[in-house]
């Protein structure tokens, strides 16, 4: 049964994994197996073939008539392959067509692929040339963006709901606002940077100034106000209100948002002509909308 199995001839060794699992359950109990088919008289096992394998004569071409072109070997059979070639069987057995084998692709040459590096190089070089000159043409060429406030614009951006988006339109209870051209210091007193004057039609009169930073205000506050109270304002934080200390002051109020960076540095200064320091804080800057 093994050697039936291992046979080197397909015709003798079992045809299916059935047969030959029937073949090994009946040896395992005891029994007979099937004879295994005789050897074919071309599988002889003989001197010259002591492993009775298969004895095939060399293929041979047909015969062509004298100067008969190369392609002008027998062709299969209508209804085969029109490109299949007809040679003789194995020792004498019937012709079979033999497949020709399919023509390789066509090869590119090595000036094309060459050709095809440089374009995909060039076109990488124009694309970074032109990402380059665009950012040239942004950070330096390109006209400066002119904004609404000009100078102003960090004071306009702090307050956005207070101050108006440009000076031609009005702000929080009407008022027209403008650029101050120069700001007027008193001696001692820090520097102010720049300055929006606001006044609304009720003849509330607010001074938006800006300082250095947050130390230039506290100083100019601590030589002309003093802290009142405080309220927390959207949210950025505490929102500080002085009262004047002196009475001849220009100014009725004065706040500070002393815990954001973008009002840290600014300082707002009210008045009221007519109006006392409460009536400016509950009328005005209660109300405010910092």
């Amino acid at each position: 049964m093994i050697a039936r199995a291992m046979d080197k001839d397909s015709d003798r060794r079992f045809a299916r994994c059935g047969e030959f699992a029937d073949a090994a359950l009946r040896a395992l109990a005891g029994r007979a197996t099937p004879p295994m088919p005789p050897r074919p008289a071309d599988h002889a096992v003989t001197a010259d073939n002591p492993g009775g394998s298969a004895i095939h004569p060399p293929p041979t071409r047909p015969l062509l008539p004298a100067g008969a072109p190369v392609d002008a070997a027998p062709r299969a059979a209508s209804g085969t392959d029109p490109r299949a070639v007809v040679t003789p069987g194995w020792g004498g057995g019937p012709a079979r067509p033999k497949r020709v084998a399919r023509a390789a692709g066509r090869q590119v040459s090595s000036g094309w692929r060459t050709f095809s590096v440089l374009l995909l190089v060039s076109a990488l070089i124009l694309g970074v040339g032109a990402v380059a000159a665009v950012g040239v043409y942004w950070k330096f060429v390109r006209p400066p963006q002119l904004l609404p406030w000009g100078a102003q614009h960090s004071i306009a951006i702090a307050f956005p709901r207070l101050i108006p988006a440009s000076p031609d339109v009005t702000g929080w209870r009407g008022p027209r606002c403008h650029g101050a051209a120069t700001v007027v210091s008193a001696p001692g007193d820090p520097v102010p940077l720049r300055q929006i004057v606001c006044t609304d039609p009720d003849g509330v009169t607010a001074w938006y100034t800006e300082y250095e930073g947050f130390r230039e205000v506290q100083a100019y506050l601590t030589a002309h106000a003093s802290l009142t109270g405080e309220r927390e304002f959207s949210s950025p934080g505490g929102l500080q209100v002085f009262r004047p200390t002196d009475p001849a002051a220009p100014f009725a109020l004065a706040t500070h948002g002393w815990v954001s960076p973008s009002t840290s540095s600014i300082l707002v200064e009210v008045a009221w002509p007519g109006h006392t320091f409460e009536e400016v804080r509950d009328r005005w800057w209660v109300e405010a909308p910092f």
